[in-house]
């Protein structure tokens, strides 16, 4: 967002805090202001640190779950698509917290051949090695396994 008059009063208006710079000539550094000049400047780069893990999700919506992709034709059907997304993000978040991994997850929930199916169907009829070698031993079937 561009930090313009009236993109800022909107801002104010919703209370979101603008991290942009200040409108005007920056002051001068002297001997009365210098800790107040101080102070902002860390203010203002403690805040570029705490959006980086929040951008980076961003990114990683982008990159791994489509988020740049979505081409529904109402809004409320981006709103959906949005909304799933960011569901699995958060999920997948917990997951590892917790210390399993999402496709553990289901398999917790589905049969190794629907598992295999889903999976096929999801990647373009591509399977990747390690989802079938992570099912094969999560299910007790040998290396060799060929289904």
């Amino acid at each position: 967002i561009y930090g313009t008059r009236n993109n800022r009063a909107y801002l104010k208006s919703k209370d979101i805090r603008f991290s942009g710079k200040p409108p005007g000539r920056p002051p001068k550094e002297n001997d009365a202001n210098k800790s107040e000049l101080k102070e902002k400047r860390e203010k203002a780069r403690q805040g570029e640190i705490d959006r980086i893990p929040i951008e980076g999700k961003f990114g990683q919506g982008k990159r791994k779950y489509g988020l740049d992709l979505i081409k529904a034709k109402l809004s409320s059907t981006s709103e959906t698509w949005i909304a799933m997304i960011f569901l699995v993000l958060n999920l997948e978040k917990w997951l590892s917290k917790v210390g399993t991994s999402l496709l553990e997850f289901f398999c917790l929930f589905l049969s190794p051949r629907t598992l295999l199916w889903s999976i096929w169907t999801h990647t373009g009829g591509r399977l990747k090695s390690m989802f079938i070698a992570f099912a094969m031993k999560s299910y007790g079937y040998g290396p060799y396994f060929i289904g």
